[in-house]
């Protein structure tokens, strides 16, 4: 009899229904689009729904400001600062030279707040960063690897971001994320004709029997929800 695969809520309404039950425990997901397409969005709802099911979340980020990625989350309700003050979540930002620094000590920074708050959930925005730290391809897709083993090896369920998606002409860097990670979710924000419409497409998710439908998606006063698709 084949093992049971554990699963946890994505936190999307509609999106379990194109998952077979959620994200698989453990993986990584490459959360993919450009500019506008509701990224920031979907992770932190990633993480308050952990939170709210007893899985601590942290959000790395290289660019945004905590503060205000703390704003955006009170936008749709979330109280961001007080899950951090119950220890439910943390946002740090690092720098590019941090991050250099944080590589060569072997992620010990982050090892221990995943430790000290027992995280179960993690966002890394965006993981282009990494490409700073290598000279070459091979480097630049070693120091992902490594990354995404790190993660795996402490029990995380990871969401990684790039602003492009696989095989669009916009696309210059995926490919080195793309062959580490375990699943790929794509977020598209296209114009026709007077008006931007929305949609979700799960390009590749190990382990699961997927929706292969481009599902349209829209972002209310709670978040994101998904509005089609399925098995």
């Amino acid at each position: 009899m084949a093992p049971i695969t554990e699963r946890i809520s994505t936190g999307i309404p509609g999106l379990d229904n194109m998952t077979s039950g959620g994200f698989v425990k453990g993986h990584t997901i490459l959360l993919c689009g450009t500019y506008g397409t509701g990224k920031t969005t979907f992770c932190l709802q990633f993480l308050v729904d952990g939170a709210k099911r007893g899985e601590n979340g942290l959000f790395i980020t290289f660019e945004e400001d905590p503060e205000q990625l703390a704003q955006e989350g009170e936008e749709f309700g979330w109280d961001i600062k007080g899950l951090e003050k119950q220890n439910k979540l943390k946002i740090i930002r690092i720098s590019p030279q941090d991050l250099l620094n944080l590589v060569e000590a072997g992620f010990g920074q982050i090892g221990g707040v995943i430790k000290g708050m027992d995280v179960k959930r993690i966002i890394v925005d965006p993981i282009i960063m990494f490409d700073l730290l290598g000279k070459d391809e091979y480097e630049k897709r070693k120091y992902v690897l490594d990354f995404v083993t790190w993660l795996k090896k402490h029990g995380c369920t990871a969401i990684i971001t790039m602003d492009e998606v696989p095989g669009t002409e916009d696309d210059a860097h995926s490919g080195i994320a793309e062959s580490v990670v375990d699943a790929i979710i794509a977020l598209y924000h296209p114009q026709e004709k007077k008006r931007r419409t929305r949609a979700i497409e799960i390009i590749k998710m190990r382990e699961t029997k997927h929706s292969e439908e481009l599902a349209d998606f829209e972002i209310d006063s709670n978040g994101i929800v998904v509005k089609s698709g399925g098995n």
